[in-house]
């Protein structure tokens, strides 16, 4: 017989962030923005995404790409197990790892069953504070039970969705039976985002694999967003007249948050009444009121 240790198949990371789930409750954090002074004291927040295509890789090759990073960890044999299931306290530290919630944990416990010495209390405590989860409804959390498909969606789609500054429809719905009535938006985005593959039950208990999944096209985003904060510019601001601005940037640019006219200032100057990305992916047109 194989062994695990106490905290099974994820490794301690501690960074710093923040985000419910498993049954409702409210979403906040992790939103990332990027302020770029422009001239005319232009303030321009946008979010850069990659435009890579990436190699499909199997769900084994994802789960060593984890380990290395330290957010999954194998079992004594050396072996990924994947066909195996995972505990709500397993899925609370995944999820505080590639979110990289503050594992500063609190001095009272929120769940009479997550005391302050349990392995996972750091990683609980980090969900319950970004919001995440939110217990069992009677003051516990159940961390030994399994965690299933659907709980799992939800968890990783609340955290996906405040990464991306996307939101989650609570009207959305999923062409299957085998799926709780609370649980069918948070599905529904996560097979859209490609967090969840396709299931005949999402009742069921979620494997290891299901979870590699998840955390992976989470983790790649979550680098992908730090990694453009910090390598976007602005290459050129240009009026082209009264009622058009136009800004170039040094790289792609996510379509939603680019032409989200919210996410630029123009200051003292003219709202922005519009915005619209251009073919070339790099180029945003501001439309706003004519100077007069």
């Amino acid at each position: 017989m194989r062994e695990k240790s106490s905290n099974d198949s994820i490794t301690q990371s501690s960074k710093t962030k923040q985000t419910n789930v498993f049954r409702g409750g409210e979403t906040k954090v992790m939103k990332k923005s990027l302020s770029i002074l422009l001239a005319f004291a232009m303030v321009f927040s946008v979010f850069a995404s990659a435009v890579a295509a990436e190699e499909a890789m199997t769900a084994e090759e994802k789960f060593e790409a984890l380990k290395d990073k330290d957010i999954f960890s194998g079992y004594d044999d050396g072996l990924p197990h994947l066909e195996d299931n995972m505990t709500r306290e397993q899925a609370a530290k995944i999820i505080a790892l590639v979110f990289e919630l503050d594992l500063d944990a609190p001095a009272t416990a929120s769940f009479s069953d997550v005391a302050a010495d349990r392995w996972s209390y750091e990683y609980v405590e980090a969900a319950v504070a970004a919001g995440i989860i939110e217990g069992m409804g009677d003051g516990t959390f159940a961390p030994t039970a399994n965690v299933t498909v659907e709980q799992f969606a939800k968890l990783i789609a609340v955290g996906y969705a405040e990464l991306t500054d996307m939101e989650i429809d609570m009207e959305a719905t999923v062409d299957s039976e085998n799926v709780s009535a609370w649980a069918q938006p948070y599905v529904a985005f996560a097979l859209e985002a490609g967090l969840i593959a396709e299931q005949d039950d999402y009742t069921v208990d979620a494997t290891r694999t299901v979870l590699v999944e998840g955390a992976y096209v989470a983790n790649e985003k979550a680098e992908e967003l730090a990694e453009a904060a910090k390598e976007l510019s602005v290459k050129s601001v240009s009026a082209t007249n009264l009622v058009e601005v136009v800004v170039e940037f040094n790289t792609a640019l996510d379509a939603e948050t680019a032409e989200d006219e919210g996410n630029y200032d123009l200051s003292d100057y003219k709202d922005v009444d519009g915005a619209e990305l251009q073919e070339d992916g790099k180029t945003v047109v501001l439309s706003v009121e004519e100077l007069k």
